[in-house]
């Protein structure tokens, strides 16, 4: 009866693809303080220089024990709302985060790489044009303040000097 029972186990579990590396699951749990629904408020740049409030929700959830998806949206006042989706993972081969933005701001997605030191995580985006002839890197941060909060920025690198975007406060609902 239990060879019967561990064959049946052994049979019935699912294998792993020996031709993939195995979930990363330690580097991913480390992405569990951004799962969850949020409500946040905070400053962002409103295109001339000048800050502006803002608020804006997140909600992240795992997807195929592999992805977080981040869905977030922000109030941008006169500017609309910026809804955007940021689906981000663990890439075992080269050792560093991995993510895409894709938002209703922008026809073209944002690929960005990122490691985790303490409580934050911390990516680049590859570079791009923000308007035309004006190379950019995003740098962006998402820090772990307690069980139900965390804080999120972003700065913009033009020429040599970082600016910042967007800095928000995240707590969970």
């Amino acid at each position: 009866m239990l060879t019967t029972l561990a064959l049946a186990t052994v049979l019935l579990a699912p294998a792993q693809d020996p031709m993939m590396p195995p979930i990363p699951k330690k580097e991913l749990a480390a992405l569990s303080f951004l799962t969850g629904r949020f409500t946040g408020s905070g400053t962002g740049d409103d295109g001339t220089g000048k800050s502006m409030k803002m608020t804006g929700t997140s909600n992240g959830v795992m997807e195929f024990d592999r992805w977080l998806n981040l869905h977030a949206d922000y109030n941008m006042g006169p500017e609309g709302t910026l809804e955007g989706r940021f689906m981000v993972t663990y890439n075992a081969t080269k050792k560093e985060y991995v993510g895409t933005w894709f938002d209703n701001f922008s026809e073209v997605p944002l690929m960005a790489h990122g490691y985790l030191e303490g409580k934050y995580l911390v990516f680049f985006s590859e570079e791009f044009e923000m308007m035309p002839g004006q190379k950019t890197i995003f740098k962006i941060v998402y820090s772990k303040e307690s069980a139900s909060s965390y804080k999120f920025s972003i700065k913009a690198k033009m020429g040599q000097d970082w600016m910042p975007m967007m800095a928000m406060t995240y707590k969970k609902r």
